[in-house]
């Protein structure tokens, strides 16, 4: 027995199998576990067993050997999910599908905001939100903020990021509507 824990691990888990119904077979008390004799099965077919049903009572403990598969099914492995494609903002942080954009990195009085993208990862995404703009009335330091519906628009995928943005506001805000994407951040047109 010590030697076939020794073969084990050389052996695969069929080749065990065999092994020990091939044991089991030559030992004169076969713990009633029905051994075929000239039964023509091909050696290929991995040998199986009963569980051991005798009512005669014996000294020695009975074992029952189970079989197992030669070798497990291959398991199916799903492709790597790819990475979201990204935008940069003004910060130079790489997002995916923003909630909102900073449009004016400069100063930082314009964007859009409350963005709830369909299609991102595909050659166009499409958004909708509010654009939000300081009016700078009187002055841009005394302005208020006006907020007005948008769609944004994101194109020009490569190498897993957006190159180009097209915002449309209702009523339209100042221009510009075209935005260049780039590791700084949106740049009008």
């Amino acid at each position: 027995m010590t030697e076939l824990r020794n073969r084990r691990s050389l052996l695969g888990s069929g080749a065990l199998v065999l092994i020990i119904a091939a044991a089991t077979a030559c030992t004169s008390d076969h713990g009633g576990v029905p051994v075929a004799s000239g039964s023509g099965a091909a050696a290929s077919e991995p040998a199986t067993a009963a569980p051991a049903t005798s009512t005669a009572p014996s000294a020695a403990p009975r074992t029952t050997v189970a079989a197992v598969p030669a070798a497990a099914p291959p398991v199916k492995r799903s492709a790597a999910a790819k990475p979201s494609p990204t935008v940069y903002r003004c910060e130079g942080n790489a997002v995916a599908e923003p909630s909102w954009l900073n449009l004016a990195c400069a100063d930082q009085k314009m964007g859009v905001d409350r963005l709830h993208w369909s299609g991102w990862g595909e050659e166009n995404a499409h958004a909708t939100g509010r654009f939000w703009e300081d009016d700078c009335v009187p002055n841009c330091a005394s302005g208020k903020l006006i907020s007005v519906p948008t769609s944004v628009t994101v194109s020009g995928l490569a190498d897993g990021h957006y190159s180009r943005m097209h915002v449309t506001a209702t009523p339209p805000p100042a221009q510009p509507h075209d935005y260049r994407l780039t590791k700084t951040g949106p740049l009008a047109e």
